[in-house]
């Protein structure tokens, strides 16, 4: 949007904040207000020609700067450097500032004020997320992920799969925080899924990779390896077998009796 602000100035807003809104579009409505209508293809041209075609001192106000491509900040500062430019930014993430060089710290040369509105982010979300993301919804991402289990494992060898029936059986057998390192190589021993601890490591490595096996620190600082999926999954997975699209409805069923 650009209007004039006074007959010596002129304004013009950017909402980054909406996912529609990019930098170069914005630029080339300036260059339309200013009836240049051959825009640069480059965003280094077009800052240029907005330069060029400056008739009065432009006043830019952006609303969540952060939300800018890192190219686009950097476009966005170049603006800012030139004396006819002033630039009025909103940012929200605390951390912003660390993603700009000293380049375009020393070319924003920002004056900060910190203000709290006590306003809701409704509007930011709206323009952000015009549709709900899926991962908003918990049973998206909870089919995502046993589906994404079960194509994983189908992928891989017998002794990936043979290895999470053995996690999946320790941690119903109480051990809920996982199993170390030592103990796992024991078990694995005993049913000859791995001899020694390199071949063990390569197993868990691979399934660490595809977040079928996260490592955390158990209790007495030692790191465990624990498979992050519910029971009802957890008992499947301990008699041997491998999630399917139908196997993942009767989770919820089996998670609805447990509860």
């Amino acid at each position: 949007m650009v209007a004039s602000l006074r007959p010596a100035w002129d304004v013009a807003c950017l909402d980054a904040f909406d996912a529609h809104a990019t930098l170069p579009a914005f630029l080339r409505q300036l260059l339309a207000y200013q009836n240049q209508h051959r825009g640069a293809a480059s965003l280094d041209g077009l800052v240029a020609a907005v330069l060029a075609v400056l008739q009065a001192p432009l006043v830019l106000v952006v609303h969540n700067v952060e939300e800018l491509a890192p190219a686009h900040q950097a476009a966005l500062s170049a603006l800012a450097r030139d004396p006819n430019v002033r630039l009025v930014a909103s940012v929200d993430h605390l951390w912003a500032p660390l993603l700009w060089s000293n380049d375009m710290l020393k070319d924003f040369n920002f004056c900060r004020e910190e203000v709290h509105t006590g306003e809701s982010y409704d509007l930011e979300l709206r323009g952000k997320f015009p549709d709900m993301p899926s991962w908003c919804d918990p049973f998206t991402v909870e089919v995502a992920s046993k589906v994404s289990i079960g194509l994983v494992l189908k992928s891989l060898t017998n002794n990936h799969r043979e290895l999470v029936e053995v996690m999946a059986k320790n941690q119903l057998e109480g051990r809920k925080e996982g199993i170390s390192m030592p103990d796992l190589l024991a078990v694995a021993e005993d049913r000859m899924i791995a001899s020694n601890l390199t071949k063990i490591r390569r197993l868990l490595n691979e399934l660490t990779d595809h977040d079928i096996v996260v490592q955390r620190q158990g209790q007495d600082g030692t790191t465990v390896y624990v498979l992050p999926v519910k029971q009802a999954l957890l008992r499947r997975l301990a008699q041997g077998e491998v999630p399917c699209d139908d196997a993942d409805d009767r989770d919820e069923d089996t998670d609805m009796e447990d509860a």
